[in-house]
C-alpha cells in the first residue's frame, strides 16, 4: 500500500471538520468482511471527533484523541481491525508550553524532514456520521522540547506496518501502539492560523 499523493488538496483538517481517512473495513456500515478476502484500502470521509460515551460531563464534545487504548471504550474498536484507520497527513499541530502575545496557547507545526506524507494510527466509530479519533503518544523530540505533552501515534511507512495497522490481529496492532518507532518531525513555518 502507497501513501498517495495529496488526494485531499485541500487546506488543513481541524476538529469537528471532515478529513480524508483510509479504511479498509466497510464504509459505513459495520460487520464482517467478505469470507476469504481483505477489502481494498480507500480514502472515505469521516468526521475528526467522535461522541462521547454516555454520561459525560460535556455530551456535546467530541473526543477527538485516544489516550489510553485500554479504555472501554476503545477497546472493541482497536481489537476490530475494521475499525482501525489511517489518516495521511503532510504536518501536524502541536500545542506548546507557553503563551503568545496575545494570551493565546502557542501552536507549533511539525513535518517530516524530506516533506512527504506521514501516516498517523486512527480509530473510527460507527456513528450517525461515521467519525474517527487519532490515537497518541507521549512527546519526543522537538514536539517534547517546545512542550507538547502528547503527539499523534505516527506510523512506519514501510507497507508492511500499514498493512498491519489496517489487516492485523489486536497483537500486531498492539506492538506498534506499544513500540512506535520514532519519526523525525522537524518544526516548521508551514500553516497559517
Amino acid at each position: 500500500m502507497r501513501l498517495c499523493d495529496d488526494a485531499w488538496g485541500g487546506g488543513y483538517v481541524a476538529r469537528d471538520r471532515f478529513a480524508p481517512v483510509i479504511t479498509a473495513g466497510r464504509d459505513f456500515i459495520a460487520g464482517p468482511r467478505p469470507p476469504g478476502g481483505r477489502l481494498q484500502p480507500r480514502i472515505v470521509p469521516r468526521l475528526w471527533g467522535v461522541l462521547p460515551p454516555p454520561g459525560s460531563d460535556d455530551p456535546m464534545r467530541r473526543i477527538a484523541t485516544v489516550r489510553n487504548p485500554d479504555s472501554p471504550f476503545w477497546i472493541g474498536n482497536l481489537r476490530n481491525s475494521e475499525f482501525r484507520c489511517i489518516v495521511p497527513a503532510t504536518s501536524v499541530m502541536l500545542w506548546g508550553s507557553g503563551i503568545d502575545y496575545e494570551g493565546r496557547r502557542l501552536k507549533h507545526w511539525f513535518a517530516p524532514e524530506d516533506g512527504g506524507i506521514f501516516a498517523i494510527a486512527g480509530v473510527w466509530k460507527d456513528e450517525d456520521i461515521p467519525a474517527f479519533a487519532l490515537l497518541t503518544r507521549e512527546a519526543s523530540g522537538a514536539a517534547k522540547t517546545v512542550g507538547s505533552n502528547a503527539m499523534p501515534l505516527i506510523l512506519p511507512s514501510d507497507d508492511r506496518s500499514l498493512q498491519t495497522w489496517l489487516h492485523g490481529g489486536r497483537d500486531a496492532a498492539r506492538l506498534l501502539i506499544e513500540r512506535p518507532v520514532p519519526i523525525p518531525l522537524i518544526e516548521r513555518d508551514l500553516i497559517p492560523d
